[in-house]
C-alpha cells in the first residue's frame, strides 16, 4: 500500500509539476502578448507624434506661403499704383506742355494783331496827315 501511496504521490507531484509548467508557459505567452501589444502601442504613438509634427510643419509652411502670396499681392498693387501715378504725371506733363504751347500761340497772335492794328493806325495817321497837308496848301 505504501508503494501505491508513493506512486500516487509521485503521480500527483508530476501532475502538479505539469500543471505548473503549463501555467508558466501560459503566463510567458501572456507576457509575450502584452510586450507585443506594448511595442505596437509605442509604434502607433510614435507614428501619431510624427503625423502631428508633419501637420504642424505643413501648417507653418502654408502660413509662410500665404504670407509670401500676400506680400506679392501688396507689391503688385504698389507697382500698379506707381504705374498709374506715372501715367497720370505723364498725362499732366503733356497737358501742361499743350497749355503752355496754346498760351505762347495766343500771345503770338495777340502780338501780331497788335502789330497789324498799330500799322493800320500808323497808315491812317499818315493818310490823315497827308490829307491835312493837302488841305493846308
Amino acid at each position: 500500500a505504501t508503494a501505491e501511496a508513493e506512486a500516487a504521490r509521485i503521480a500527483a507531484v508530476a501532475a502538479a509539476k505539469a500543471k505548473a509548467d503549463e501555467d508558466a508557459r501560459a503566463e510567458a505567452a501572456r507576457i509575450a502578448e502584452t510586450e507585443t501589444l506594448a511595442a505596437e502601442a509605442r509604434r502607433v504613438a510614435e507614428a501619431e507624434r510624427l503625423a502631428v509634427e508633419q501637420k504642424i510643419a505643413f501648417e507653418a509652411e502654408a502660413a509662410r506661403v500665404a504670407a509670401a502670396e500676400a506680400k506679392a499681392e501688396e507689391e503688385a498693387e504698389a507697382t500698379r499704383l506707381a504705374e498709374e501715378a506715372r501715367q497720370v504725371a505723364e498725362q499732366q506733363r503733356i497737358a501742361n506742355e499743350m497749355e503752355a504751347k496754346r498760351v505762347v500761340e495766343a500771345a503770338a497772335r495777340a502780338e501780331e494783331e497788335q502789330r497789324l492794328t498799330a500799322e493800320t493806325e500808323k497808315e491812317k495817321a499818315m493818310k490823315r496827315a497827308e490829307e491835312e497837308g493837302i488841305a493846308a496848301e
